[in-house]
């Protein structure tokens, strides 16, 4: 299990990840590409899923390829309805990339400007919903990426799963995730400095 800490107990199902591994902040979650780890949770509460405005984490990749490295995915279990925190490569590079997906159509989709680093932790924030979806990296406040689009996740979304997006082909996350934190609070500039914590990140448990 990959615990929640949070009121709801969204605890994951654990595919083989290292758990309590070397973290930014608490134990973090180590998955290995090359042996299909991920973790997984079915049955979220769509209502609670669509009231989600921030998503917020540390990634450290221990490997950068030509492929797709999913790194936290939100959706209905399809191939299609999803939203999407990191892609490594496949056209994009080592960039972080956020999109929300409903069916064939792409309401945005926000590449960052920095690139990971293998072996160097990254702190990532998407915020979306109203006033437009933004991309903050280390801290930044200034967002590397927006669009005006107001698009949430919706109430049909209720599978996540952390190191593995299923876009029509299973791509893996290769490295360590840390303080995975997903709130209905839409992150202001304030915040984002709050939780980058000049670098040291910030324990989200209550």
């Amino acid at each position: 299990m990959l615990l929640d800490e949070s009121e709801n107990k969204y605890d994951l199902t654990n595919q083989g990840a290292t758990f309590e591994a070397t973290g930014k902040v608490n134990g973090a979650v180590d998955f290995e590409k090359d042996s299909s780890q991920y973790a997984y949770k079915t049955g979220v509460t769509g209502t609670e899923i669509e009231k989600i405005r921030t998503i917020d984490l540390w990634y450290k990749p221990e490997s950068i390829d030509a492929s797709l490295h999913g790194l936290c995915v939100i959706g209905d279990g399809s191939t299609n309805n999803y939203m999407t925190l990191l892609k490594l490569g496949s056209g994009d590079g080592s960039k972080i990339s956020f999109r929300i997906t409903t069916g064939s159509t792409v309401h945005f989709t926000l590449l960052s400007t920095t690139s990971a680093v293998a072996g160097t932790w990254i702190h990532i924030i998407a915020v979306c919903g109203a006033g437009g979806a933004k991309l903050y990296i280390n801290g930044n406040t200034t967002p590397e990426a927006t669009n005006a689009s107001t698009n949430v996740m919706t109430s049909t979304f209720t599978t996540l799963r952390v190191g593995l997006e299923t876009y029509g082909t299973s791509y893996y996350c290769d490295g360590l995730i840390d303080n995975l934190f997903a709130t209905s609070n839409q992150y202001s500039t304030a915040d984002v400095t709050d939780s980058y914590n000049s670098g040291n990140g910030k324990d989200f448990k209550p």
